[in-house]
């Protein structure tokens, strides 16, 4: 394996955000803890800039070096366990891409708002959305002079986690925000929020 390889795993494992990837990366690499792999660590430590950073990278440091005296069971099993057993519960019946529209309708013009959520399998979840719409142009006889339309394309994706509380739909948005759809009315193509009369389809 490459030093530059290495680098990589290394990065994966400060990156990786749940105990149960840093033990998978740590069971699947074993050189990220094998005590050749410390001079890496430290390179890492010393480039860092941000002090977080540096905290994080000196926490893992200690935490290879327990996994190379104790293994990766010993060292992390509790902590995975721990986290499974607080982690949000998936409704598997809504893993899967879901869009909502709203759309009006006037007499000259149109505009619809698309919001498109894919829910996955492994707790995370992408929101996106986008806007188009119309206008036509008449005299003031009321004669057609033609027609525009817009669309504002889609705006960039908001990540996350999701889980069900009850009935509820929880996405916990990474900028710290959190959405809940309360008391979901689920069928096989769609989705029902009673409460704002908001339909989701399957896509």
């Amino acid at each position: 394996m490459t030093e530059s390889s290495i680098q990589a795993l290394v990065l994966q494992l400060l990156m990786a955000d749940r105990w149960a990837e840093k033990s998978r990366l740590l069971v699947q690499n074993p050189r990220l803890y094998h005590e050749d792999t410390e001079p890496v660590w430290v390179a890492a430590y010393q480039a860092a800039t941000d002090e977080d950073l540096r905290r994080s990278i000196a926490a893992h440091v200690t935490l290879v070096r327990q996994v190379r005296q104790n293994g990766v069971l010993a060292t992390l099993g509790d902590l995975v366990a721990e986290e499974s057993a607080s982690a949000p519960k998936l409704d598997r019946r809504l893993i899967g891409s879901w869009e909502h529209r709203d759309s009006s309708v006037s007499m000259l013009s149109s505009h619809v708002d698309s919001v498109i959520m894919t829910l996955g399998a492994d707790g995370r979840f992408s929101r996106r959305s986008a806007s188009a719409g119309g206008h036509t142009m008449v005299d003031s006889a009321g004669n057609w002079l033609g027609a525009t339309s817009m669309s504002s394309g889609s705006s960039p994706a908001m990540f996350g986690t999701w889980g069900m509380e009850g009935p509820h739909l929880v996405l916990h948005f990474e900028d710290g925000d959190t959405l809940r759809l309360g008391d979901l009315e689920i069928y096989p193509d769609s989705l029902l929020v009673p409460g704002i009369r908001q339909l989701w389809r399957r896509i």
